[in-house]
């Protein structure tokens, strides 16, 4: 490359040799047309455009982990651009190379929130055409990932909050148990706060808009408090998130001089609904979700949790939680699931 940009029948031709190496089976040369192609791309239509192939490449090249990195970008310049269609096929091209993977929960994931975006202007057969492969992928989880792992449980229908969607549930919910009263404790010193969490990008600007206020409830701040890059994650307000950077051996926002989250004491202070400054992932701890599946964070799952074992399980010391942000039917349909799990042998 000279570093003069591309003249627009450079650009067409390029593409044209991309298509016929790609359809020649030629995908590495293929795969290096495109690079070119993304450094030259001008706008968002272009760089989606050929993203969208790039993963497409890399898939036939059985670069899938590169693929998927790929396909994600599509869908974050879909979001910026605030183009549902994109944000659809993108999804529907992760739900495919999920299944190649045979992540089958992975897979309906990806075509149920492609369903769940389009909307009454598309051509109807995006919403069939997608529903037929989610169709399959459940039949697949049913007959094929089910009978050899009793642990996941389907639940009897979808359950969201924002773009939280719980459709299985992990059997260990019910069963693993730790010291669920965290500010009675006096031998962990905080010790699941020790890493920072993942938080969206719609919680952090709540955050930084009362930084000031925070300020007192917090540790002395020795820099930032978030990491400065976003990552694209479906399944989060706001579809980004980053990560809360820890200070020494605790998170950033533990209370000063006190135990516990400073956030969570701010808000109180304030008459604040915690739910609306405090991030989910601390909330929900210590289970976690993806891929439709409520399950266990993974201190929990090891059991390097400090306090796991004693106490009550992950499921009843975060039920109020999950009604909250689920709904009375979500945990009432879990407690019966939950006297299922304690009955069986």
């Amino acid at each position: 490359m000279n570093g003069k940009a591309a003249l627009p029948n450079e650009i067409a031709s390029k593409s044209v040799k991309a298509l016929l190496k790609f359809s020649q089976g030629h995908y590495t040369e293929a795969e290096q047309l495109v690079l070119d192609l993304l450094r030259e791309a001008k706008d968002d239509a272009e760089r989606y455009s050929r993203y969208l192939f790039y993963g497409e490449i890399l898939v036939k090249l059985g670069r899938w982990e590169d693929a998927r990195g790929a396909l994600m970008h599509s869908a974050q310049i879909a979001l910026n651009g605030k183009n549902d269609r994109w944000l659809v096929l993108s999804h529907e091209k992760l739900g495919d190379l999920s299944v190649l993977e045979e992540d089958w929960f992975g897979a309906l994931h990806q075509y149920r929130y492609a369903l769940r975006k389009v909307s009454s202007d598309f051509d109807g057969s995006v919403a069939e055409r997608l529903a037929i492969k989610a169709n399959a992928v459940q039949s697949a989880i049913r007959s094929r990932v089910l009978p050899q792992d009793t642990s996941i449980i389907p639940l009897t229908r979808e359950y969201a909050s924002g773009n939280m969607v719980i459709s299985f549930v992990h059997r260990d919910i019910f069963l693993k148990t730790y010291f669920a009263r965290c500010l009675e404790c006096n031998f962990c010193h905080d010790w699941c706060c020790s890493f920072g969490a993942d938080v969206d990008i719609q919680n952090v600007e709540k955050i930084q808009q009362r930084r000031e206020e925070i300020l007192p409830f917090v540790r002395p701040p020795e820099g930032e408090w978030f990491e400065a890059e976003y990552e694209y994650y479906e399944e989060y307000d706001g579809n980004q998130y980053t990560r809360i950077n820890p200070q020494g051996p605790r998170c950033v926002f533990i209370s000063k001089d006190q135990r516990g989250c400073g956030l969570h004491r701010y808000a109180l202070s304030k008459q604040m609904d915690y739910h609306e400054i405090k991030p989910l992932v601390c909330i929900l701890f210590p289970l976690s979700f993806g891929e439709g599946i409520l399950s266990l964070a993974p201190e929990l799952d090891d059991d390097s949790l400090i306090c796991s074992g004693s106490g009550c399980s992950a499921y009843q010391s975060i039920r109020n939680e999950l009604e909250y942000y689920f709904g009375r039917e979500f945990v009432e349909e879990l407690d019966g699931v939950e006297k299922e799990v304690l009955s069986a042998p």
